[in-house]
């Protein structure tokens, strides 16, 4: 019984992000933007944690010599040892763009100290990652009047 209600709880949760991952306006899919909400489970010593991701597009853009439109992808994941921490990487043409918030100060130490290693990890045609630690939280846009799920990672 009680597996059935983590299943039920699981795919309740999943529904809720999949309605919040539709666009506010009918005409944004047909822009060519997109969004995309989704949880994953991680088995660790403590137990099971919940990663949310977003993952988003920019919409197309008309002029044939744009820029290709910026894919972004945002996770947060809240482990016993490290405490909060929030990833938005933008891929932007030549090499990506990486923001990494710990909510703890000690986490975003080591996470600074390990920078360089991941923007190199993460190299693209014109060279090594932006990569940028901060401690803290990320800046959240605040959700319009009307809204009952929570969007922002």
């Amino acid at each position: 019984m009680h597996l059935k209600g983590e299943v039920d709880g699981a795919l309740a949760r999943q529904t809720l992000l999949q309605g919040a991952s539709l666009p506010d306006d009918p005409r944004t899919a047909a822009r060519g933007e997109a969004q995309w909400m989704f949880e994953i489970p991680f088995a660790t010593p403590q137990g099971t944690v919940m990663a949310q991701f977003q993952v988003s597009r920019e919409a197309k853009r008309a002029d044939p010599e744009a820029p290709e439109p910026v894919w972004r992808a945002k996770f947060s994941i809240d482990l016993d040892e490290t405490g909060p921490v929030h990833v938005q990487v933008a891929l932007f043409p030549g090499a990506p763009h990486v923001g990494i918030w710990a909510e703890r100060t000690l986490t975003a130490e080591k996470l600074a100290r390990r920078s360089s290693e991941l923007a190199v990890r993460l190299a693209g045609p014109d060279g090594p990652a932006q990569v940028l630690v901060r401690a803290g939280e990320p800046v959240r846009p605040e959700a319009p009047a009307g809204y009952f799920v929570d969007r922002a990672l």
